[in-house]
């Protein structure tokens, strides 16, 4: 189980970095807001691979490895902001609502990944979309499985 999620937080987190910074290079203009954005995306890839790393080193840290998943669960689109954040694997799943002329209408979508991937918008007119991304959260369930096996391992000082 740990190997899972090792391999989930290090190197998706890793490949994010190096997406993230071809972004910052490419031919094009990209105002300070592009820029601004991919900051925040780059710092968050990095914080999902120290944490990783942490985990690695430090099995007991659990809390860093908490935070760097429970980042990833929101998938949320809504017109003004987007915020779609995921390292290592995707597995979304969201009620989406549209407005199209004078017809509504709402379903569910699921998205399915292998790899990193983020969109993070502001100001943009984007579709209603509540969701989670349930790669991360069952992470999170794995974590919390790995926790309970390391506190029955603890000797009982007494």
């Amino acid at each position: 189980m740990r190997f899972i999620v090792l391999s989930a937080a290090i190197l998706g987190g890793l490949q994010g970095i190096v997406i993230t910074l071809r972004l910052f290079f490419r031919d094009g203009s990209q105002g300070s807001l592009a820029f601004f954005l991919l900051g925040w995306v780059l710092i968050g890839y990095a914080f999902v691979t120290v944490a990783g790393l942490v985990f690695w080193r430090q099995p007991k840290r659990i809390r860093p490895m908490r935070w760097a998943q429970a980042i990833q669960v929101p998938w949320i689109s809504m017109p003004g902001v987007v915020y779609k954040f995921a390292a290592g694997l995707t597995g979304a799943v969201a009620f989406v609502f549209s407005h199209t002329g004078e017809k509504y209408a709402a379903g569910y979508e699921t998205s399915w990944k292998l790899g990193s991937s983020c969109k993070l918008s502001l100001l943009l007119n984007a579709p209603l979309e509540l969701g989670i991304n349930v790669a991360p959260l069952a992470v999170l369930f794995l974590l919390r499985e790995i926790q309970r096996e390391a506190s029955r391992e603890r000797p009982v000082v007494g």
